[in-house]
């Protein structure tokens, strides 16, 4: 039996989502979002660790585009101007023109003072990491470890055990106090290996007594 097991790294990138312009004001409740994403995504994608950022210059190439819906009502035939100013800005005036956004909400491009509904912030995986797989709607940067990390497996194999034992009872039709002896046989010394180093998690879930049938398989 195989099992995956990944580690997200999920970017996300607050621009006065709660209505505050400050940053150190708005810092706190940015975190609490942060923190009700994590237990979400953890709970719909069972996995283990999650780091969400907001430090973006390591693994992320963040760029200006415009609303054309915005800025061609306002300005018309000049849109196609601004446009091309946003895509060209240089890092240097990305990071200047994020900064006078999130104190003032506007910015000043080619003459035209644009507003924050004018402005699209786009952002892309840096080229040259090979260590991850990424996914990007242009607003939140999605990075999935794919380095193989043997006491992340294990912590899955173990996980899976539990899961086995928890549908084992549910289909005998056993209740939460009653108590069984769990055995299992498996040929696969890793998975042994796994199932007994990891006892502290599986003993967390399941109460009931459990062991292999075979002890020669395991050694730690």
């Amino acid at each position: 039996m195989h099992f995956l097991s990944f580690s997200f790294f999920f970017f996300f990138f607050f621009q006065a989502e709660d209505g505050i312009r400050d940053a150190q004001e708005s810092r706190g409740l940015g975190d609490v979002y942060k923190r009700q994403v994590s237990e979400y995504i953890t709970q719909e994608l069972n996995t283990f660790d999650i780091k969400v950022s907001d430090e973006e210059s390591e693994y992320v190439v963040t760029k200006l585009d415009a609303n054309m819906a915005s800025i061609g009502k306002k300005f018309g035939k000049e849109g196609g101007k601004l446009k091309a100013a946003l895509v060209k800005a240089t890092p240097e005036q990305v990071t200047a023109f994020r900064a006078e956004l999130a104190q003032t909400g506007k910015i000043t491009v080619d003459g035209k003072e644009l507003a924050e509904e004018d402005i699209k912030i786009v952002r892309t995986f840096r080229e040259g990491i090979t260590d991850y797989e990424s996914n990007t709607d242009g607003q939140v940067v999605v990075l999935v470890d794919k380095r193989k990390d043997e006491g992340l497996m294990d912590a899955w194999r173990a996980r899976e055990f539990v899961n086995r034992v928890m549908q084992l009872r549910k289909s005998a039709g056993l209740v939460v106090t009653d108590k069984v002896n769990v055995w299992f046989e498996t040929k696969d010394e890793v998975l042994a290996n796994a199932f007994a180093s990891r006892a502290d998690q599986i003993n967390a879930s399941v109460t009931d007594t459990w062991a292999a049938k075979d002890l020669s398989l395991i050694h730690i």
